[in-house]
């Protein structure tokens, strides 16, 4: 009886070993997913419409290469659609810098983030550099982007029309 509750305690526990040694193992494959198995993942949870998780992935692989602008423009429209506006802001500011021919609409989104932080001045000159440059183009962007310079100009004369009060 006493060799039977020795073998038994042995065997619970050498299972339990085996049992935290497969967990392990088998959580351990998971976080070294391949770049690919990310790309693979976050342009599905993209299309999804599950930005923030599409934006985890690619930002995994930026982590191990920020040069691929692709991948970064990725990550920064990922980051827009779910509202963290400040990543989105740097990586479309990160593109222009890079390779702005690639992707004409880093520029437009870049003043777009100025203006969700409240950087409109900020904002107001990107525009303006965005459609000067597409001004000949009669396109969605180009009249958005000259109707958000004349708005973002009014909302910065109606801030400083404003009065103290106290509630």
């Amino acid at each position: 009886m006493k060799y039977c509750k020795l073998i038994y305690n042995f065997a619970t526990k050498f299972t339990c070993l085996c049992l935290l040694f497969t967990m392990v193992m088998i959580s351990s494959d998971a976080f070294s997913q391949t770049a690919e198995d990310n790309l693979k993942n976050a342009d599905e949870t993209f299309a999804k419409g599950d930005f923030y998780n599409a934006s985890v992935y690619y930002k995994q692989i930026l982590d191990n290469d920020t040069t691929n602008c692709d991948i970064a423009y990725k990550y920064a429209n990922s980051c827009r659609l779910y509202n963290n506006y400040i990543d989105a802001e740097k990586w479309y500011l990160y593109i222009i810098n890079r390779n702005n021919r690639n992707y004409p609409l880093a520029a437009f989104y870049y003043a777009e983030m100025n203006k969700y932080n409240g950087k409109y001045e900020l904002a107001i000159a990107s525009y303006k550099d965005f459609y000067n440059k597409n001004k000949d183009k009669i396109d969605f962007y180009s009249q958005k982007a000259k109707q958000e310079i004349a708005s973002t100009e009014f909302a910065i004369k109606l801030m400083k029309d404003t009065v103290k009060t106290e509630i």
